[in-house]
């Protein structure tokens, strides 16, 4: 931040302060920006979505930010996957939500492994997506909460509770499911399914 910098280094507590002041309002920003994404009820632009594409336009956006500079991304898309019917928009905030979710909670360090791939669930067939961390995990008896809004694993003044539940929203108005599987002390994994319809 341009604020930072110009304040001289021997300043030590004055550069401190200001970081605590920013962090805040970004903070502050973040939770207002997730309630009203999460209050609002305006129409989906829906198109044919390649979704593979979309995660890597993600990739790209994030791999420059500093949050995930000692991030290693492990990368395994399935060629050929159908195109969904979807936002293309909203989908690419799940990603973010979910991206950022991990390298919180690897503390900015450790692997990301997402992949994308067709399953079948009885006659329906899917798209489903998987963003696996190698942080702590979840505790057992937080997995079932863990897409309440305002509930959160991190630590205080850390995250607003909003991406996970903002994120189940959007996918449950695609028709779609998400889930984690998380053991302790061995990370936890997301999966999206979104449903390939008819002519897809």
């Amino acid at each position: 931040h341009l604020m930072i910098k110009r304040i001289p280094s021997e300043n030590t507590q004055d550069r401190e302060d200001l970081k605590v002041i920013i962090d805040q309002a970004e903070r502050c920003s973040r939770i207002v920006r997730g309630l009203l994404g999460f209050s609002r009820k305006t129409a989906s632009e829906k198109s044919k979505v390649d979704i593979n594409i979309l995660l890597e336009s993600t990739l790209s956006m994030v791999r420059n930010q500093a949050k995930f500079h000692n991030i290693a991304f492990d990368v395994r898309l399935e060629k050929g996957v159908p195109e969904v019917t979807a936002d293309p928009n909203q989908i690419q905030q799940v990603f973010l939500n979910l991206l950022i979710n991990s390298a919180d909670a690897m503390e900015e360090r450790g692997r990301v492994t997402i992949a994308s791939r067709m399953v079948r669930d009885n006659s329906d067939k899917f798209i489903e997506l998987e963003f696996t961390d190698t942080g702590p995990g979840i505790p057992e008896n937080m997995l079932g909460r863990i897409f309440e809004p305002f509930f959160t694993t991190k630590p205080a003044g850390k995250g607003t509770g909003l991406g996970l539940s903002v994120s189940y929203g959007i996918i449950k108005k695609h028709g779609g499911q998400i889930f984690v599987k998380s053991e302790p002390a061995e990370g936890a994994s997301f999966f999206i399914r979104l449903p390939i319809e008819e002519g897809d």
